[in-house]
């Protein structure tokens, strides 16, 4: 999956929750929930690559780095995507 594809999911779920299984850096696997609309303040000075999309995981209310190569499955609407 590209980043374009993965933002153009989020965009297209409006404000229903998107849930994203993907692959850690060190193989694990992850599963969180998110809400597109969802805005959070961003703290500190760290800049977000462009082979990244930054969203916030709802159940922790943090922000995630995900790599969309790296995307296993998502589910938007109560229907699997990917």
């Amino acid at each position: 999956m590209t980043r374009q594809e993965f933002k153009s999911i989020l965009e297209a779920s409006g404000s229903k929750f998107v849930s994203v299984k993907f692959a850690k850096k060190d193989g694990s696997e992850r599963t969180l929930l998110t809400n597109p609309r969802q805005v959070l303040e961003t703290l500190g000075t760290g800049k977000s690559s462009d082979k990244v999309v930054t969203i916030v995981d709802t159940k922790i209310g943090q922000w995630r780095s995900i790599r969309p190569e790296s995307i296993l499955s998502v589910k938007a609407g109560g229907q699997e995507i990917l």
